[in-house]
């Protein structure tokens, strides 16, 4: 680190002109090629995924759920003359806008009917009269219809949903935000007498964008009101505020850049990249500026201190950013797409950010003036010496207590994390404060969910479901699921084949049945063909050899759906006859999947996260018992935060499985600066007793300081509108605000009881060349 330091003072003209361009190059990638936003529940998993490929086949075949934006809303009677006349004036416009090929309402959708020739395709609703008798006639007609009712209107008659049906192929972004302009604008004139919601899985993908672009700003904003205010109050001078948010905001300029540049996105897990990057790495800074500031302090004159702060300092910082881009980086094994995203990206972000510091500061102090006597001795701090100096008294005195207490917390924390369960939703990062949430909400509670479990029986032959028993095996799978509670509706061919039996039979409800003969059926299937074979190939292939069963279902979580998953195959081993398969897709089934991803992402993250680290204090420390010694502290708090977790509900999900390895990787820096000030004073001669307190009053106040910005940068993530966001910034605070209490009482003691021998043991380097 010593050349490293020296190349800063020989060239700093070279080393900033390097970090102008680099900065002014990064902007301008970004401001010409713009930052994507997205998110796409396809996304989640690997490419190789068998339900991924599965979901790909299936749409390739079938239309998916994302073709839909759903309309909805509540009033007295859906079919009052007002409100008909008002929802076919609304579906008439939302059909004229481009990219929309149908709107399905109460008074579009259609149903078989039976004619002198045949059967024909009509609306269920033809001239609306305002007639009690023409409106009653209505009613019945649409309630009594078995793909009309619980689909655009509920079975009281008092919420209507209207389900607009995009064109596949303008199935992006830009398009999708056209399209819900057009809407919006289509039914603003009936927005004073209806409190229109909005759903679907098109929407809910624009809407997250939305919120995603608004929560950067506003993350990076507070967070960095934050460092300002922790900067005001150390530094007092317009150089200890401005250079380290120069630093951190150009660490997550080059940061974003990246991202950019290796074709990613901004998700819900990397929209907090930007506000950690922040908090993380500006403790970089704070480190070397109070070095900078120590060394004036002692007397050195300006170029032998910023020489010093970077050789000694650049040791420390540039460890303990490696121990962060660890916790981060071993996220980068995870199958989930987005966790394995925002691993890298961050990992990659604190190394950069460490090197902008180091190149950045050394420079600017060069050309600036030292800092004045009365700033200087302002970072001594005497109020903190003096807690610093119980805290060195208290920890020795009671020692063998604070490990017993230490003990006994973290055996109730094991009891209470053994409560944890790994569950996750599809809209599972918009809290309940979100109107897409209540939306959501209000759709499935009043009319039917917008997401769908999809399954496609597919047999050994063509034409295998003209069947009349293969039928009915399709009717029973239609009925199982209907009969589930968390299903709202469910539809295939069946329906199809029933409503054309009843249409040839003078429409007789007794007729809603299935053809008992395959050549009736062969008839049938042939007279669908001619008459409505769009609706008919949304549910049966062209050789009759594949059918789809559609249920619209409730996001109820992977972990009820795993079970729901669980007892359905048990159904279709009981029901399918040999030659037929089942495959089961669906937005539903991908969320279901993320589950045991997320399980196996936490521990092989987690578990890297604690190899990675102690195979680097194991190199650092060369001695067992001080790895051990530093590890502990920052195990304590994790199990802690996971029996926290467990007792209070918060469950396993994307946003808070990587808070173990993230606040691993951070809370272990401290550890690392007070045992590598500690070794450099027992290198130095001092006696152990007073080595300890050296550490503590040398060492922690930094360690707090680090820590408040810490806690307060991720703190302000709990005001996020999204609740896996809420949860990171609460779980990750709350670690570092136990990891400082670790490292003040829980390793001091540590070392009192078992780490004297340890913290003695030689080391054959030089104490600069170790991190303090």
């Amino acid at each position: 680190m010593l050349r490293v330091a020296d190349f800063l003072l020989r060239y700093p003209r070279l080393i900033f002109g390097a970090l102008v361009v680099l900065s002014v190059a990064a902007g301008l990638y970004l401001l010409v090629g713009g930052i994507r936003f997205d998110y796409n529940l396809e996304n989640f998993l690997p490419a190789d995924d068998p339900a991924i490929q599965e979901y790909k086949a299936f749409t390739e075949v079938y239309e998916p759920d994302d073709a839909f934006i759903v309309l909805g809303f509540e009033t007295d009677d859906v079919f009052s003359f007002e409100t008909l006349t008002d929802l076919r004036t609304m579906t008439e416009a939302l059909e004229e806008i481009d990219g929309v090929e149908d709107v399905a309402s109460v008074t579009s959708i259609e149903n078989l009917r039976g004619t002198f020739d045949g059967v024909e395709v009509a609306p269920l609703v033809g001239e609306i009269m305002n007639h009690p008798d023409s409106l009653r006639s209505i009613r019945e007609a649409v309630l009594n219809d078995s793909l009309a009712a619980g689909y655009v209107v509920n079975p009281a008659g008092t919420a209507t949903a209207l389900f607009i049906r995009m064109d596949p192929a303008l199935n992006s972004f830009a398009t999708r935000g056209a399209i819900i302009d057009e809407a919006e604008a289509a039914i603003a004139p009936f927005a004073e007498r209806y409190d229109f919601r909005w759903s679907g899985y098109p929407y809910l993908r624009n809407a997250y964008v939305t919120l995603l672009q608004v929560e950067v700003l506003r993350s990076i904003s507070l967070a960095s009101l934050v460092i300002v205010l922790v900067l005001i109050w150390m530094f007092r001078n317009v150089r200890g505020v401005v250079l380290p948010l120069l630093v951190v905001w150009l660490g997550v300029l080059w940061t974003i850049t990246a991202m950019m540049l290796f074709g990613s996105s901004i998700d819900v897990l990397t929209s907090t990249l930007a506000a950690l990057i922040l908090v993380v790495a500006v403790a970089d800074s704070l480190h070397l500026l109070a070095k900078y500031y120590d060394g004036l302090g002692a007397g050195l004159d300006k170029r032998t201190a910023i020489r010093q702060m970077a050789y000694r300092l650049g040791a420390a910082t540039l460890l303990t950013s490696v121990t962060t881009a660890i916790g981060f980086g071993t996220l980068a094994t995870s199958q989930v797409v987005p966790m394995k995203r925002f691993g890298s990206f961050t990992a990659i972000g604190v190394v950069l950010t460490f090197a902008i510091s180091l190149a950045l500061i050394t420079t600017i102090l060069l050309w600036t003036k030292p800092p004045k006597k009365e700033q200087i001795a302002r970072l001594s701090m005497g109020g903190f010496n003096r807690a610093l100096l119980w805290v060195d008294d208290f920890t020795e005195r009671r020692a063998k207590a604070i490990l017993v207490a230490g003990a006994i917390v973290c055996g109730l924390s094991l009891a209470g994390a053994s409560q944890l369960r790994v569950n996750s939703y599809i809209n599972d990062d918009l809290g309940p404060r979100t109107q897409v949430y209540q939306d959501i909400r209000w759709f499935e509670e009043q009319i039917v969910s917008p997401f769908r479990f999809e399954v496609v029986l597919t047999a050994d032959a063509p034409d295998a479901f003209k069947d009349p028993a293969l039928l009915q095996t399709v009717e029973a799978v239609e009925g199982y699921l209907a009969a589930q509670p968390p299903v709202n509706r469910v539809v295939s061919p069946a329906d199809l084949l029933k409503q054309l039996n009843r249409a040839l039979r003078a429409d007789s409800a007794s007729a809603y049945r299935l053809p008992d003969n395959a050549d009736l059926a062969a008839q049938y299937f042939f007279l669908l063909e001619l008459t409505d074979e769009d609706a008919l190939r949304r549910f049966v292939d062209f050789d009759y050899g594949e059918v789809r069963i559609s249920a619209m279902m409730n996001d109820i979580g992977s972990a009820e759906i795993k079970t729901f998953q669980r007892d359905f195959d048990a159904f279709l081993a009981e029901t399918l006859p040999p030659n037929v398969e089942a495959t089961k897709t669906g937005t539903i089934a991908l969320a279901a999947g993320l589950a045991d991803y997320l399980v196996e992402s936490l521990l092989l993250s987690l578990g890297l996260a604690f190899i990675f680290i102690s195979i680097l204090m194991g190199f650092l420390f060369r001695d067992v018992k001080l790895v051990l010694i530093s590890l502990l502290p920052n195990i304590a708090p994790l199990v802690v935060i996971a029996g926290l977790m467990g007792v209070t509900g918060i469950e396993i999900k994307p946003a808070t499985a990587v808070i173990f390895s993230i606040a691993f990787g951070i809370a272990i820096d401290d550890t690392i600066h007070m045992l590598a000030r500690l070794r450099q004073e027992l290198q130095a001669g001092t006696p152990f007793r007073d080595a300890v307190r050296a550490t503590i009053l040398g060492t922690g106040k930094a360690v707090i300081l680090t820590s408040i910005i810490l806690f307060g940068g991720f703190i302000v993530l709990t005001t996020s509108v999204f609740q896996s966001t809420t949860y990171m910034g609460l779980l990750v605070s709350a670690t570092v605000a136990l990891a400082v209490l670790a490292d003040l009482f829980l390793l001091p003691a540590l070392l009192h009881v078992v780490g004297p021998k340890a913290a003695k043991a030689p080391v054959p380097e030089e104490p600069e060349r170790i991190a303090a």
